[in-house]
């Protein structure tokens, strides 16, 4: 399933990404590309912080937005 539309993210890649340490949307945003498109996040942020939250098994709302930047 594609989570990111304009990098082409899969769910299993967000997965993959947390399940090898990564536990911020910032550190699966560098090491996937998800958020970091056209939309820069737009569509896809709030897909990836469920993934992560369930992940990591805590609320979406325990969970650090994304640092917003320029692209």
């Amino acid at each position: 399933m594609i989570i990111c539309r304009c990098e082409e993210i899969t769910k299993g890649e967000i997965k993959a990404a947390i399940r090898n340490g990564m536990q911020t949307v910032n550190g699966i945003k560098r090491i996937t590309r998800a958020g970091m498109g056209l939309c820069q996040g737009q569509t896809c942020q709030r897909l990836v912080t469920q993934i992560l939250a369930s992940e990591l098994g805590v609320s979406p709302a325990e969970v650090e937005p994304s640092t917003a930047r320029a692209p």
